[in-house]
């Protein structure tokens, strides 16, 4: 993950997006030595990569996590907010910014 953080910071989304998405090909993988466990950031990174990619559709798909990785931390929340921003679609931004729904 530092690999990715690292090119991240150097505005190297390209290579970041390689990097995050091997892990996320890891995390799934059915081989018990290979895989990684899956954790919420490296989606987060994961879209943020893409979306300094102009990838906004893909970042959105990304940053759709479980509700409960939002919680847990609410900046992929706010980062997925903005992925739907980009992609002009506002009234799917609200939901992931932390809008509560009246019951």
């Amino acid at each position: 993950m530092k690999t990715g953080v690292c090119h991240l910071l150097r505005n190297d989304a390209a290579r970041a997006e390689a990097a995050f998405s091997g892990l996320i090909e890891r995390a799934r993988s059915t081989d018990l030595k290979e895989r990684l466990p899956e954790f919420p950031e490296v989606h987060n990174n994961l879209g943020i990569s893409r979306l300094r990619l102009g990838k906004v559709n893909e970042a959105g798909t990304d940053l759709s996590v479980p509700r409960r990785w939002t919680r847990a931390n609410p900046i992929i929340g706010s980062n997925a907010a903005i992925a739907k921003l980009s992609g002009k679609q506002p009234a799917a931004a609200v939901a992931p910014a932390g809008a509560r729904e009246e019951t």
